[in-house]
């Protein structure tokens, strides 16, 4: 993968993870919670996730590029 791709990438899975902290953050403020907002709370944890591998992917990249 090149560094544009990851990029890309990242930025996208950073969009991700913005509208699934908002959708979060919406969902603890009601007190019951569900197992819909279980799924909601995964999904935003995994987004985040995706977000950090993205990170340590593209700055990988960057050391075997110097």
């Amino acid at each position: 993968m090149d560094t544009n791709k990851i990029k890309r990438n990242l930025r996208l899975s950073a969009i991700v993870t913005i509208l699934s902290l908002t959708s979060l953050r919406t969902i603890t403020k009601h007190s019951n919670i569900r197992a819909v907002d279980m799924v909601a709370i995964l999904g935003a944890g995994m987004c985040i996730g995706v977000l950090l591998v993205n990170i340590f992917m593209l700055i990988n990249r960057k050391k075997i590029a110097e």
